[in-house]
């Protein structure tokens, strides 16, 4: 197991004397899905940080498996308490909410028309959209640090992750392949991309498909030819281009242009299909309006929302 950063200390002793034992008595309270954003620092440290305000102890995290589950477990005044983490993006967020294997959900936009018929068949009355805004984050691009490019023009980006742009040539950089890093289909990430960047074209069927997003900046970091896809939150240790927008203004991704001048930001909102359904989905609820969640977006790298 880990402990998120960015949040009280926890001894080893506490988790070797008390880890089994919470693994062992503490179902699942609720499980909270959503975006592949998720995954990373954010749903870690808000989950960690929900039960330490509610007096949590012995803290144990467990990262995500082989069937993309991940756990935060603690002693809560003396009740083994789990949450659960699953991030395989929106879509699916709304699919497990529907199946009633999901109680709330951090997802990068509302449920669909279609999504939302699916839900309120289980949940009369369900909302079609977000309980609470949680944060902001970009899209960005994402090159080897070593590569001398620093903003690309969203044609040149089209053009790339296309393939109709195959060299380093073409977008004024040196004579190398350009070999296309991408989130797997069905992030979100991939879904704001291809709607506001693609138009009706895709991702070249050539690009090497990560399954998480730090898996594609680790790729993109070790590869003097590669290019990448993912948040700004998670772009380490790649290099971050800026983007030229149509009228020529180049605009990088920061905490001051993201949801403003930035043209592939993203907002995240906490979606909670019924009030009362689960008590301990609602207390999240409200945990996200405290300063200790909005710093804990903050020191996540994400632009925390207005309520």
């Amino acid at each position: 197991s880990q402990r998120a950063p960015g949040l009280p200390a926890i001894t080893y002793d506490d988790v070797r004397l008390d880890g089994e034992r919470l693994r062992a008595a503490a179902a699942v309270a609720f499980r909270l899905c959503g975006s592949d954003a998720l995954g990373g620092r954010l749903g870690f440290d808000l989950v960690q940080g929900f039960l330490t305000r509610a007096g949590g102890t012995a803290l144990e995290v467990t990262p995500f498996d082989a069937t993309g589950d991940a756990t935060v477990a603690a002693d809560v005044s003396g009740n083994p308490t789990r949450i659960a983490i699953t991030a395989a993006g929106s879509s699916a967020a709304y699919a497990q909410i529907a199946a009633g294997t999901c109680q709330a959900a951090i997802a990068g936009r509302p449920p669909t028309a279609a999504e939302l018929a699916k839900i309120q068949a289980r949940y009369p009355g369900a909302p079609s959209g977000f309980a609470r805004p949680i944060a902001r984050d970009g899209v960005v691009v994402v090159v080897n640090p070593g590569n001398h490019i620093n903003h690309l023009s969203l044609d040149a980006v089209r053009r790339a992750f296309t393939g109709a742009a195959a060299n380093w040539s073409a977008l004024g950089g040196a004579q190398l392949p350009i070999a296309v890093v991408a989130p797997d289909e069905g992030s979100d990430v991939a879904d704001v991309f291809t709607s506001r960047a693609l138009g009706s074209e895709r991702i070249t069927a050539r690009a090497a498909r990560k399954p998480t997003l730090r898996a594609v900046a680790s790729a993109v970091a070790h590869d003097a030819n590669a290019i990448g896809l993912v948040t700004f939150s998670d772009s380490s240790p790649a290099k971050v281009v800026a983007l030229e927008t149509p009228n020529h203004r180049t605009v990088p991704p920061s905490v001051l242009t993201i949801g403003t001048t930035y043209p592939l930001s993203m907002q995240f909102g906490l979606y909670l299909p019924a009030r009362g359904d689960n008590a301990n989905a609602d207390r999240f609820v409200a945990y996200l309006a405290s300063d200790d969640a909005q710093n804990a977006i903050g020191n996540a790298g994400f632009v925390p929302a207005s309520p």
